[in-house]
């Protein structure tokens, strides 16, 4: 099934062109919504039924917003999976018409940016600088990439053997302007070096003795301000200007659920690799009631004819 998806897929590429914007939104269990339903003396991990209703119906809204927020929408698919043990978040890959697509790093940069809000003066209590001062408190607490640095990061969930560090390629260099990148290479997002973008957020003390760390622009998520300042979770908008990335994409979107190959040994040795071998997945409590309440698993805007 995930391997026809995949194909359906490309085939809206094939008609309606290369994707435009990559999208992921993670639930976040703060959300009000989920706190103000739970029983007195329950957390958002006793209540994973509520937290699926509110992400359901907060993509839902999402979905909708990315028809014409970011430019007018010619095809989307979205993808919903399960963090280990944990939260859902859906992966969205959209495709813009021709006009809206990102051609200049200033097209670019009102998408999607990769900088913390500089934090306004003390004494300007204007409703700009209020919604200034949100948005920081908003990126600090859901775009910064956890410290992945140092002989620690090797136990980091990002750690990637192959690179010998962060799978993300965390911590990204300073850059002073957007470049849109060539066919080969991506854009790389303004990352400006400076105190106004500069901040201290807590991490693990086992990092540091005081549980804080010092981050900048080089561990910021790219994202959009209007849709942080709207859901207040973790939502990466990644522009999409590289023309082999399309099949990365989309097999990344279709890479099925994780799963592990599981022995059985008995005390008599016996040479049967095919019974004694299987291949298993594990349901967490998240994923379980989405199937259970049959919210959808993914789905292609347009109906593919096979």
């Amino acid at each position: 099934d995930m391997y026809a998806r995949y194909l359906d897929a490309m085939a809206a590429v094939v008609h309606f062109g290369a994707p435009s914007l990559f999208v992921t939104m993670t639930a976040n269990p703060n959300w009000k919504e989920v706190q103000r339903s739970l029983a007195y003396d329950q957390t958002p991990k006793d209540r994973y039924d509520i937290i699926s209703r509110v992400f359901n119906a907060k993509l839902k809204e999402l979905l909708k917003d990315l028809e014409g927020m970011l430019g007018k929408q010619l095809a989307k698919v979205h993808v919903i999976e399960f963090q280990k043990r944990g939260l859902p978040h859906a992966h969205i890959v959209v495709i813009l018409t021709e006009a809206d697509r990102a051609r200049n790093a200033n097209h670019i940069n009102s998408l999607s940016t990769a900088e913390i809000p500089p934090l306004p003066d003390v004494n300007d209590r204007s409703n700009l600088a209020n919604v200034q001062r949100r948005l920081r408190a908003l990126v600090l607490e859901h775009m910064v990439h956890n410290d992945c640095s140092g002989p620690e990061g090797r136990s980091c969930r990002c750690y990637d053997a192959n690179k010998d560090g962060c799978s993300g390629n965390f911590p990204f260099d300073f850059c002073e302007e957007t470049t849109t990148g060539d066919e080969r290479q991506k854009a790389r997002y303004r990352r400006r070096r400076g105190a106004s973008w500069t901040a201290t957020v807590p991490c693990d003390r086992r990092k540091s003795a005081t549980g804080t760390r010092v981050v900048t622009n080089q561990w910021v998520v790219p994202y959009n301000a209007a849709l942080l300042l709207k859901y207040t979770c973790h939502l990466n908008v990644e522009v999409v200007t590289v023309a082999y990335a399309i099949k990365y994409l989309f097999k990344y979107l279709f890479k099925g659920s994780d799963n592990a190959s599981a022995a059985i040994h008995q005390t008599q040795r016996i040479l049967d690799q095919i019974s004694n071998y299987e291949n298993h997945r594990y349901l967490g409590a998240a994923e379980s009631f989405w199937r259970i309440f049959k919210f959808s698993p993914g789905q292609l805007s347009h109906t593919v004819v096979r």
